[in-house]
């Protein structure tokens, strides 16, 4: 193999390596970013049941403090 082929090798080996990190950063970021959904959607989530349950607790009848006395 000549020097120049030999070069000429390397350099598309390297540029495809190259094109091969870019994809991988590229892949990284966008798993970052739905990491980062989810986890927004996850505390979402759990804010809607908070308040959901919230609501449910308020709805159930709850004896009067008051009741007590009217048994005595």
């Amino acid at each position: 193999m000549e020097l120049s082929e030999q070069a000429a090798q390397e350099l598309a080996e390297g540029s495809t390596a190259i094109s091969r990190v870019a994809e991988l950063e590229a892949k990284v970021a966008e798993l970052e970013v739905h990491g980062c959904r989810w986890k927004a959607e996850k505390v979402k989530a759990k804010e809607a049941l908070r308040k959901e349950k919230r609501g449910k607790e308020s709805d159930q009848c709850l004896p009067s403090p008051f009741s007590h006395l009217f048994c005595l």
